[in-house]
């Protein structure tokens, strides 16, 4: 239908640009790994690059709304080779833990009609912080998170809680495409702003989103907004 016709237009347009924006923004110092136990959950982890294991780059990947971590790592590929040139790097593609048909994943549920930013209430939501968390502790720590869609509006609320709450997953460095606000967590993404103005260290990020979305549009979906409370580290 014409709604999938549009997603997929932008998912491309955001995917055939990223990369050499993304390869300004990933030079810079990361945290030092050790632990490279590998998850039990869903997952796929890339090959690493390079035999050189010593300046390995963990990267946490998160799809969006529908789509599973096979699937998105064909449609990133471009952009994990970019990263594979500048550092040794291994990502790990995380399935939501929501199934909504075969294959096919998310991060909550929604209400008919719903949108992130909209709806009041993420269904399951407390499954999905809980996954995240065991990944971290398992798998981590990551040096980077790179989220689409949901699996953005998702690091939003991981990277809001870390700087509010203590949450476990603090990367360094994160890069979302299609974000959009995470109605049922603004106070804690507000608070996150208010943090951030403070002074609290919070992570350089990334924000990658199409004027024309039509699924996630930055203004009335609240992406910029998103971005600006993210403080002086935020890029576009």
């Amino acid at each position: 239908n014409m709604v999938r016709l549009v997603f997929q237009a932008v998912l491309m347009g955001f995917f055939a640009a990223a990369p050499l924006k993304i390869g300004a923004f990933w030079s810079g110092d990361f945290g030092v790994i050790t632990n490279r136990k590998v998850s039990g959950e869903r997952c796929m982890v890339s090959q690493v690059r390079s035999a050189a294991q010593k300046n390995l780059c963990k990267v946490l990947i998160l799809h969006g709304k529908g789509d599973n971590g096979p699937k998105f790592m064909k449609r990133i590929s471009k952009i994990e080779n970019r990263l594979c040139e500048e550092r040794p790097v291994e990502c790990l593609y995380l399935d939501g833990p929501v199934q909504l048909a075969e294959n096919q994943f998310a991060w909550w549920n929604l209400p008919p009609g719903a949108r992130s930013f909209t709806a009041e209430k993420y269904g399951e939501v407390d499954e999905t912080i809980k996954l995240i968390e065991e990944t971290w502790r398992n798998s981590g720590p990551f040096d980077v998170i790179l989220a689409h869609s949901q699996g953005a509006i998702l690091t939003t609320v991981l990277l809001a809680k870390a700087v509010t709450e203590g949450f476990i997953a603090r990367p360094s460095k994160a890069i979302l495409f299609g974000n959009a606000w995470p109605q049922p967590f603004g106070d804690v993404v507000l608070g996150m702003g208010e943090a951030v103005q403070a002074g609290a260290a919070f992570p350089p990020t990334l924000h990658v989103y199409a004027l024309n979305d039509k699924i996630n549009p930055p203004v009335g979906g609240g992406a910029i907004k998103i971005k600006e409370l993210m403080g002086a580290g935020a890029e576009t």
